[in-house]
Formats: structure tokens, C-alpha cells, sequence
């Protein structure tokens, strides 16, 4: 590949990183708390913080659900003893042993991206067009999230 089409390619790999940034900020951060399971609580009298369910809706069903507006689901009947549960067992012991590794994935991605971005606004040249590229990367989710 000639250097030309290589610092070409190199720029839109800068821009597309930009714009995708605050996203890929979002989800980390939004993937990270729904490791650790603050999104949701087990115990109906502790509610989790209206901000980290809000990103769990868009991270989960990539909407923010109005919960006010949501019919509750009807109380299920229970099972007949020793009848087995529809769903498969999940393995706690399992994803148990994952969790700490998708913890480490969030975290480092989110301060890669950090990394990444201060890479790309610190090239004088290309400073203008990265920042468009941000800006742009926070208002078009947004659209597309109140829309």
C-alpha cells in the first residue's frame, strides 16, 4: 500500500474512531455496571439509581423506556413442585469466573478509548475534523435516542 492511501486510510480510521467514541464510552461504561448488576436489584426494596437503569434500557433494548408508562407484568403461577423450570439452568458458578474478565474488557476499553482520543486531538492537523467528528458522535445517538 502506497504511504499515501495509508495516511488516508490512517484519517478515516482516526474520524470513524471519533465519532464512535462517545458511544463506544457509553457502552463500556453502561456494560460495566450491568457486570457488577447495579442496573438491577434482587431485593424490592432497594431500587437501583434511575441513571444506571436509564443506561442499561439503551445499553439492553437500545431505548430508553419510560418505566412510568409500563404495564406490570402479571404475577406468574407458581410451579408444581419438582416440575423443572422452562428456561435452562444457569451455571452461577460459570459466569461467576467470566465476570471479572468482562469488568477488565469495560474498563479497558473505556481508558483505551480515553487513550485514543487523546491521541487523535493531540495531531495539530487533524484536530478540527476529530472534533467534528466528536461532536458529531454525541448528537447523532442522541437524535436517534429521543427521536
Amino acid at each position: 500500500m502506497s504511504p499515501h492511501a495509508m495516511r488516508r486510510l490512517r484519517q478515516w480510521h482516526q474520524y470513524l474512531g471519533m465519532f464512535f467514541a462517545p458511544a463506544i464510552l457509553f457502552f463500556a461504561f453502561s456494560g460495566g455496571l450491568q457486570v457488577i448488576e447495579l442496573h438491577e436489584s434482587h431485593d424490592p426494596a432497594v431500587k437501583p439509581a434511575a441513571w444506571i437503569v436509564w443506561m442499561s434500557d439503551i445499553h439492553k433494548h437500545s431505548e430508553a423506556i419510560d418505566r412510568s408508562k409500563r404495564k406490570p407484568r402479571p404475577p406468574q403461577p407458581a410451579a408444581p413442585a419438582g416440575a423443572r423450570a422452562a428456561a435452562p439452568e444457569r451455571h452461577e458458578e460459570h459466569f461467576q469466573l467470566f465476570k471479572p474478565f468482562a469488568l477488565a474488557l469495560a474498563l479497558v476499553l473505556f481508558g483505551t478509548t480515553l487513550l485514543g482520543m487523546t491521541i487523535a486531538l493531540s495531531t495539530r492537523a487533524t484536530r478540527r475534523p476529530s472534533l467534528i467528528a466528536l461532536a458529531l458522535g454525541v448528537v447523532v445517538p442522541a437524535i436517534l435516542i429521543l427521536a
